[in-house]
Formats: structure tokens, C-alpha cells, sequence
């Protein structure tokens, strides 16, 4: 049985430049996962059948674009979540309860607890 596929998507809206801002995580990922035997690609906006996909830039992700990340995806969430959070929207809400989360912010895990985020099972 082949290895997992992996494949770290970066959002990035059309003219939104600032998305560059994930390059370098999306890098860090990349090269972890294949110096663990891992095939990895880095896809901007882009998902492939069959990869395991980390998604950077979640919060760009509009309520509409929600469920066109795929099933199994892992939400890396990397921005400050409160409610008066202009990156939390009902898009990432929606993200967040159905795929498995990683936030680099304990705080962030504690907000989403507050805000009434249900993981689904």
C-alpha cells in the first residue's frame, strides 16, 4: 500500500496578496512530511483526489467555498479567533466543526469552545 499523499493548500482569494504570508508554514509542512517518507506538494487553491489536505489561510474561505474542502481535510488555523474576530465567519465556523483542526493558539481552541463550536463525530 502507497504512502498518503499529502498536499498543503495555501486560500488565496484572487489580487488577495497577503496569502504569501503562509508560504513559509506551507514550506516548513511540506518539508517535514516528506522528510518523513511522505509524498507532499504545496497547491495554492487546489485539491487532489485522493491527498490528505492542510489548509492554510482557512479564514479566507467563504461560507459558499465552505464545502468544497474535502472531507479529511485538516484546518491549520493560524489567526487570532474571538468573536469580535473580523476573520470569524460562519465559512470557517463551518471548517472547523467539520474538519480536524490545528491552531497554533490555546487561547484560539478556548475561543472556539466559547463561541460554541461543535466538532462533528
Amino acid at each position: 500500500m502507497p504512502a498518503p499523499a499529502f498536499r498543503v493548500v495555501i486560500i488565496s482569494p484572487p489580487g488577495y496578496r497577503h496569502s504569501a504570508a503562509f508560504a513559509e508554514v506551507a514550506e516548513t509542512l511540506h518539508y517535514a512530511i516528506r522528510a518523513n517518507g511522505y509524498a507532499c506538494g504545496v497547491e495554492y487553491n487546489r485539491f487532489t483526489t485522493g491527498a490528505v489536505h492542510i489548509v492554510l489561510g482557512s479564514n479566507l474561505v467563504s461560507e459558499a467555498a465552505a464545502p468544497a474542502i474535502p472531507a479529511g481535510s485538516v484546518i491549520y488555523n493560524l489567526e487570532q479567533i474571538d468573536a469580535g474576530s473580523r476573520w470569524w465567519h460562519a465559512g470557517l465556523r463551518a471548517l472547523v466543526e467539520r474538519c480536524e483542526t490545528w491552531d497554533y493558539s490555546e487561547r484560539n481552541v478556548e475561543s472556539f469552545a466559547t463561541l460554541g463550536v461543535r466538532r462533528a463525530v
